[in-house]
Parts: C-alpha cells; structure tokens; sequence
C-alpha cells in the first residue's frame, strides 16, 4: 500500500511541476512583444485624367519621294564622272561631262557662218538704202531697186536662221555638262567614263530624293485610328 501511495504521490508531483513549467512558458510568451516591420517609404502624387499614345509595332518600306532616271540630251563619249555611287548631290550639281569637243566645233561654224551673214546683210541694206536715193533721182530703175531690196530682206532672214543655228549649237553644247535636276542622293552608275551613250538611252544614273521620304506599312484593321 505504502508503494501505491508513494507513486501517486510522484505522479501528482510530477504533473503539478509539468503545469507549472507549461503556465510560466505561456506567461512569458505573453510578455514578449511582438516585432513590427519598418514602414515602407511610398511616392504620392495626385491623379489626373489624360490621352495615353496607343503605339502599334509594324514592319514597313522606305520609298524615295521623287526619283529621276538621268539620261543624256545627246550623243557622245562620257568623259568624266563629278560624284561617287551613293553621294549626296544638290540640285544643280554636275554630275556627268561629255566630250564636248565636237559640239564646240559645230558651234564655231555657226558663229563664223553669223559673222559672214552679218556682214553681208549689212552691204545689201547699205546697197539697196543707195539705190533708194538713186531711184528718187531717176539714176536706177525700180527693178533695179527692188532686186536690191530683196536682197537685203534675204540676208536679214539669213542672219536671224544663223542667230537660231548659234542659239541650238550652244543648248547642245551645254547638254555635254549633264546637271542634276534635284536634290537627292545616287544609285550606280550604269556608264563608267569612255563607254558612248546616245541621246535619251539608257539611263546614266539613278537619283531618288529622300528628304522629305515616304514611308509604307500596313496594320491590322482593329488597330487603326477610327
């Protein structure tokens, strides 16, 4: 009997001392403090109300705004080359000589051919201005005066057509300096220097204006502005 009593008596000892330790642990539990986070910084800034861009990505083409086949105005041997294949020219800039040569002879014929008219033209209206005052006095007959007279009006007629024939020889002679008629920059050139080329061929070279350019691209339906 005496054991029975003795373990009871542990076992009571043992569960109060067990209590104890669990109430002191959950007091102490209670007393510590929990632990809190640092606040977290943050911006603020008022609202407002605008248009956001809609940017809509696609795969599009840069064409020239202008391009221009330079072709030569007449026959001839290119003799020099003024700009490099892809360059920047302005317009006005020469870009390509021709021999120039033989229209400078064409137009030294003209021009002496004018002198020679000119002078003739002059002693016909001095000859037949003459035999006006001659016809007044009775000293030539009218045939005589009208022959004169014509005379001079063709030589007046000649002198105008080798005023046209100087005129054109000088347009031929400035096609041999092929200038470029706009702004832009080159393709290749299809000539190189020596090779003949004929009036209004093939073109010489390409010049595509790029500023202002165009650009071409497609999207989809639902995207575009309505």
């Amino acid at each position: 009997m005496k054991r029975k009593i003795i373990t009871v008596v542990k076992l009571l000892i043992s569960g109060y001392l067990a209590a104890s330790l669990f109430v002191c642990g959950a007091c102490a539990a209670k007393k510590e403090k929990p632990k809190t986070k640092p606040p977290v910084p943050v911006t603020v800034a008022i609202a407002i109300r605008k248009d956001v861009p809609v940017q809509v990505k696609a795969i599009g083409n840069i064409e020239p705004y202008t391009s221009v086949a330079i072709k030569s105005q007449v026959s001839g041997q290119i003799a020099l080359v003024h700009f490099k294949e892809g360059s920047d020219v302005q317009k006005g800039s020469l870009l390509i000589t021709l021999a120039p040569e033989s229209f400078e002879a064409t137009l030294s014929q003209c021009e002496a051919a004018l002198t020679k008219d000119l002078a003739q033209s002059k002693f016909a209206h001095d000859q037949a201005r003459r035999y006006e005052l001659m016809l007044k006095d009775g000293i030539v007959t009218q045939d005589q005066f009208d022959q004169l007279q014509a005379n001079a009006e063709s030589f007046a007629a000649t002198v105008v057509a080798d005023r046209a024939a100087v005129k054109n020889a000088k347009i031929q002679l400035g096609y041999c300096y092929i200038r470029s008629p706009i702004s832009g920059r080159t393709g290749k050139l299809l000539l190189q220097p020596g090779n003949l080329t004929k009036a209004n061929d093939v073109p010489l070279v390409m010049i595509n204006q790029i500023n202002p350019i165009y650009v071409t691209f497609s999207i989809p339906e639902k995207n575009s502005l309505r």
